[in-house]
């Protein structure tokens, strides 16, 4: 037809092709088969993406902790020589992914069009310079490239001992999650509820002796929490938590069961007596707070029961001494 070669029918032309390729592109993106994407890390400088506390020995320190975004550099610590007996404080958020977040495995369009859900897509990232899985998990997929958890997730240790396991929802920890030391022993199963840690678990070490209990209401320390000596028997301490800070009564004893200091909390603030104690059981002084300032008779024994010093306090400063 002759009169195609005008103007006006180019550029019309034109228009029904760049129409067609658009629903082509479109229908090959929604009936791509699902597959499993391959994520390599870039070098043997990053780290594994298990993380070990800064003082193994701070047992106030949360224990075990997964890092969902990509893997951190390494610090001063090769792959072989993390552990799982290191965890997030009990402040530090939680990681949520999120649309064109870090965790992104995806090119992704920067235009304020929004994304659409497209499907979800199993993804799976290896140890450099191995075929060793690090993890695998599943995400929502969206038209923007981008990514969300949502489903199941498994991260290994680098001789394919699993580190832990556990399910997303629209990129928030939910339900049981079980992290291993590297031998294979149980290290916690703790709980989330919408992306945030709730209930009562245990900790335990490589041998799996107790470390300590803890406990959650929407992430935030809730209830006893319990410390254990090396033992996994003896309590350490105990702690009172509500809101995300100290409430109530606090005990520690000695590493023979002896009570050596008890207080009263208030707000995350000593209020009330506190009282400590000599080895042999008696009393080694007594002294009162409010809000967290010293406030009252302070008296000091020695082991035999005589008093050394005793003083007074207001608001937190001295105002009297008699020894």
């Amino acid at each position: 037809m002759s009169s195609c070669s005008t103007g006006a029918l180019t550029v019309a032309d034109s228009h029904c092709r760049m129409l067609i390729r658009m629903l082509i592109v479109s229908a090959s993106l929604l009936l791509a088969p699902v597959r499993i994407a391959s994520v390599q890390i870039a070098s043997a400088n990053d780290a594994p993406l298990y993380r070990v506390a800064q003082n193994d020995s701070d047992i106030s320190l949360d224990d075990l902790k997964v890092d969902t975004t990509t893997p951190p550099k390494a610090e001063n610590a090769d792959a072989s020589s993390r552990s799982a007996t290191a965890l997030p404080n009990d402040q530090d958020p939680e990681y949520q992914p999120r649309r064109g977040s870090s965790m992104d495995v995806l090119s992704r369009d920067d235009s304020n069009v929004p994304a659409k859900f497209v499907r979800d897509q199993d993804f799976g990232q290896k140890y450099p310079d191995t075929d060793q899985t690090a993890r695998q998990w599943r995400a929502r997929v969206y038209s923007d490239g981008s990514t969300v958890f949502h489903g199941p997730y498994v991260e290994y240790y680098p001789d394919g001992t699993e580190f832990c396991h556990g399910q997303y929802e629209n990129g928030k920890r939910v339900g049981e999650w079980s992290y291993s030391h590297p031998n294979g022993k149980p290290a916690k199963k703790p709980t989330y509820v919408d992306g945030l840690p709730d209930g009562t678990w245990q900790v335990f070490d490589d041998d799996g002796r107790a470390l300590r209990q803890e406990s959650y209401v929407k992430g935030e320390r809730s209830g006893k929490w319990l410390f254990y000596a090396p033992d996994g028997k003896k309590l350490t301490q105990e702690e009172e938590y509500a809101h995300g800070k100290m409430n109530g009564k606090f005990t520690a004893w000695d590493a023979e069961g002896n009570r050596v200091v008890e207080a009263s909390f208030e707000d995350g603030m000593l209020h009330g007596a506190r009282e400590r104690w000599h080895s042999n059981g008696e009393r080694a002084a007594r002294e009162y707070y409010v809000k967290g300032k010293r406030h009252g008779t302070f008296v000091s024994w020695s082991p035999n029961g005589t008093v050394i010093s005793q003083m007074e306090f207001r608001d937190g400063k001295l105002v009297g001494q008699q020894k």
